[in-house]
């Protein structure tokens, strides 16, 4: 693989803006020069690693978010089973009253005229 080839192959990974510029900055001057230096090497190996362990956490916290989501969704869907329970019963107590009131009162006799 000459430096052409890696540098397009680099541009293919998707690293982050930051590291695809000093990427393309290294890479650009090797084939400029054309040859990669040790030293560069080595640049080039630590902005890939940095990359790999901010993937790492990326990966990590959004985990943990979906982990809280999840918890958050099933807080909100047994708040909202036990309002529906509330609900029912407010009416089947409402009814009995409404019931109980109307059992009470005499039906209204008609006007006599």
């Amino acid at each position: 693989m000459d430096l052409t080839q890696l540098k397009e192959k680099v541009d293919s990974m998707g690293f982050s803006p930051e590291a695809q510029a000093k990427l393309d900055e290294i890479l650009n001057a090797a084939i400029t020069a054309g040859s990669l230096s040790e030293e560069n090497k080595k640049s080039i190996l630590a902005i890939i690693d940095v990359e790999i362990e901010g993937a790492k956490i990326e990966a990590d916290v959004l985990e943990e978010m979906s982990l809280a989501l999840s918890d958050f969704a099933s807080s909100v869907d047994n708040a909202g089973e036990g309002m529906e329970e509330a609900v029912d019963e407010i009416t089947e107590d409402f009814s009995k009253e409404v019931d109980e009131i109307n059992s009470e009162t005499p039906p209204p006799t008609p006007p006599q005229g």
